[in-house]
């Protein structure tokens, strides 16, 4: 018996460096390719869809801002946010009411700069129903200003009076605001 019981223990030890010998003979050193480095600058360190943020200012509402697609490039040497499928965004004043609001479908934020240029349909309107339409508008968030050099459309959707300008400034909520040259005013039937 136990001889019987060291022939078993003898099988199974030669079954298993058998198998062994399979597995490793049919395994062969393969080389190792390093990846070459990757150019940080060209790909964003954070991308985020569908993003809503908001943000406030000791426990008030300042600003909401919606995208469908945010990215952040900072290891570039002027570090920016981009908003390459464009925005939404509700500016809110102290009473928590949307006072202003502004849509694009392109934006890039430059941090150092703390601003922002929207492109491409800049549309934005006021709490006095007043809409602004253009093309390129800058936002500077340190002098709390907007403006552009491109033509811009103003309409009063009270009155009915557009104006069509350049040379466009205002401030946060685009109630105080001016402009350099007309080139046309006209008024529009209000319903």
């Amino acid at each position: 018996m136990l001889r019987y019981k060291i022939h078993i223990k003898i099988s199974v030890i030669a079954a298993l460096l058998f198998c062994a010998a399979i597995i490793f003979s049919g395994c062969t050193k393969s080389k190792t390719q390093l990846v070459s480095e990757i150019d940080r600058t060209k790909w964003p360190s954070v991308k985020a869809i569908n993003i809503e943020s908001i943000v406030s200012d000791s426990g008030y509402v300042k600003y909401i801002i919606t995208a469908p697609l945010y990215e952040v490039f900072d290891k570039v040497d002027e570090p920016y946010w981009e908003f390459s499928k464009g925005l939404k965004l509700k500016r809110y004043n102290h009473d928590q009411v949307v006072d202003s609001e502004i849509e694009c479908n392109y934006a890039r934020y430059l941090e150092k700069e703390k601003l922002w240029r929207l492109e491409n349909k800049v549309f934005a309107r006021n709490i006095d129903d007043e809409t602004f339409e253009t093309e390129l508008m800058y936002w500077d968030q340190e002098k709390e200003k907007l403006y552009t050099d491109q033509m811009l459309r103003i309409t009063n959707h009270k009155t009915g009076q557009v104006v069509i300008c350049t040379g466009f400034e205002s401030n946060q909520n685009f109630t105080q605001y001016s402009f350099e040259k007309v080139t046309a005013t006209f008024l529009i039937d209000i319903e």
